[in-house]
């Protein structure tokens, strides 16, 4: 239409042709600016909240480093030690579906119960929970019934059965 008006205009010199397919052309147009504007939008309030939830993720794993770094510094640990299990125990986290926080809590109170091998334990003890079919909440009661035997000293009944 807008060739054959335009044409029309040459021709005859009738504008009127030319009037309805800019008008038509020009409403089209208004249509696919309000189409990319929304699109637009969509898509940085998308990227706003990505930007939101990963910005408390990484407050929330500083916030977990800093208290796994006290506990461990309570639990009488030098400094290069604290550095090397906060090192694994954040490649563990990276490899795993558990979050960061649940493995160094895990392991700063086994650290304080004076257990040697704290990221080792933590590591078998997520390990066996995969293989066992469990995921990151079953993980937590696994890690919670281990700090709780090692807190004690003893592993008694119950906190074998909360464990199998």
């Amino acid at each position: 239409m807008a060739h054959s008006a335009i044409m029309s205009v040459r021709i005859t010199g009738n504008a009127t042709d030319a009037q309805k397919a800019f008008a038509k052309t020009a409403t089209k147009a208004a249509a696919l600016g309000t189409v990319l504007g929304n699109l637009a939008t969509k898509g940085v309030a998308k990227v706003w909240d990505t930007v939101k939830g990963f910005t408390k993720d990484v407050f929330d794993m500083s916030d977990a480093t800093d208290k796994f770094k006290s506990t461990m510094k309570f639990a009488g640990l030098d400094t290069s030690a604290i550095d090397r299990a906060t090192k694994a125990t954040r490649k563990y986290a990276d490899v795993t579906v558990y979050e960061l926080g649940d493995i160094q809590n895990t392991c700063a109170q086994l650290a304080a119960n004076g257990i040697k091998d704290y990221v080792g334990l933590t590591e078998a003890a997520g390990n066996l929970n995969a293989v066992a079919g469990g995921n990151a909440e079953t993980f937590k009661s696994v890690a919670m019934v281990m700090t709780q035997t090692a807190g004690a000293g003893k592993l008694t009944t119950e906190n074998w059965n909360q464990l199998s």
